[in-house]
């Protein structure tokens, strides 16, 4: 989830959430979700668009069903590993 449109490279039209609820108690319209690079060759899907919502947030149990992956944190560092 995020308010950073700039952050999409692909765009649609959302149908999964209409609303969500803010850190500050306002409700937020959901506008598009989307396709995120997060890296050269890490795409994040389903990711919400928000635009009151200042922060980007990455849910971890969603990042590893779509992925297929666990991870494990460190104190300095996590690691990523396929199933």
């Amino acid at each position: 989830m995020t308010g950073i449109k700039q952050k999409f490279v692909l765009l649609n039209l959302s149908s999964i959430l209409p609303f969500v609820k803010i850190a500050d108690g306002i409700h937020s319209l959901v506008l598009y979700n989307g396709v995120v690079q997060a890296t050269p060759s890490l795409n994040l899907t389903e990711v919400l668009y928000v635009p009151r919502f200042s922060v980007s947030l990455l849910s971890i149990s969603q990042f590893t069903k779509c992925n297929n992956c666990k991870i494990t944190f460190f104190l300095s560092h996590c690691v990523f590993q396929d199933l």
